[in-house]
């Protein structure tokens, strides 16, 4: 729409409403001289209309055709064309990206809390304690399994045990095994190093210097074809029968005992696989994985011993 600026040179302006107020423009040498003989009556006008208001006698002529012509624009309507109207581009919310730092939500303790900021002997008593009692409670749960044994009636554990345990912890296994592998940083990450818990940790990893492996890929690749070998042997055994279940299952059994002290590490050290892992809740998350320990345990007990 073309400018009502361009109208505007010789424009004269007088404002009246009801014959009660006035302002009076004169043109004189360049200059806007306002008459404000008049009562102005501000509040009695029409709320509608725009009217700019002049507080001093003497204005630069420009300016007050500026104005003029904007409050014209504003309230009549466009001469001889359509408004064009550019569309605003529709709001698009940016996709939520995940944060590669979510893990940082779950609190960590302070490292003075920890076992490893313990004395070396408070340490090795401490690990002791934690090995004695992941023992004591697969014990317990071996009981609790008798238990539902002797209630069930006869051949119904024996059929659950017989027929589902060995497919299902083979594939776990076989899958754990593989992981160790596919993401071994991940678990050479919980492996504890040599002389952890003041010096209670002495494993040694043969051969690793002729492998030029250091010593926590050493035991990640080791547990890990063990696991998938056990797992796949489980299956094997529960298929065709060549080898007695109760073989395999005693072959796990032992592997899990193995492996338990990297999960005591995670618990002392609140050492964290990382990637993609999230961290155990500290804890109450370690102590339900000790839990699970126990029962994985005690299930693998009762199939090795029928």
């Amino acid at each position: 729409m073309m400018s009502l600026h361009y109208f505007l040179p010789f424009f004269f302006v007088t404002v009246s409403y009801i014959g009660k107020a006035s302002l009076a423009f004169t043109y004189n040498n360049g200059n806007v001289n306002v008459n404000r003989s008049v009562p102005f009556h501000k509040n009695r006008m029409p709320s509608n209309l725009n009217v700019v208001v002049l507080q001093q006698n003497t204005f630069d002529f420009k300016t007050i055709l500026d104005q003029v012509g904007n409050n014209i624009e504003k309230n009549l309507p466009s001469f001889g064309k359509d408004e064009v109207v550019t569309p605003k581009p529709p709001s698009v919310k940016p996709p939520t990206v995940a944060s590669s730092s979510s893990n940082d939500a779950i609190e960590r303790p302070d490292p003075s809390s920890l076992v490893s900021s313990l004395s070396p002997t408070l340490q090795q008593v401490a690990f002791a304690s934690i090995c004695a009692f992941i023992l004591l409670g697969s014990y317990e749960f071996v009981q609790v399994f008798n238990f539902v044994e002797d209630v069930l009636p006869d051949g119904w554990f024996a059929a659950w045990r017989d027929y589902t345990w060995p497919y299902g912890f083979g594939i776990i296994f076989m899958a754990a095994g593989a992981a160790h592998f596919l993401v071994s940083d991940q678990f050479k990450a919980i492996v504890p190093p040599y002389g952890t818990w003041g010096g209670l940790w002495k494993v040694p990893s043969p051969g690793s210097d002729k492998l030029n492996i250091s010593y926590e890929a050493y035991h990640c690749y080791w547990t890990g074809i063990a696991e998938f070998g056990g797992g796949a042997l489980l299956i094997w055994s529960a298929l065709f029968g060549i080898v007695p279940v109760q073989v395999p299952a005693a072959l796990l059994g032992v592997l899990l005992l193995a492996v338990t002290p990297a999960n005591i590490y995670q618990f002392t050290h609140d050492a964290e696989m990382g990637g993609d892992v999230p961290p155990i809740p500290y804890p109450w998350g370690h102590l339900g994985r000790a839990v699970a320990q126990m029962v994985l345990l005690s299930m693998f007990y009762k199939l090795t011993f029928q």
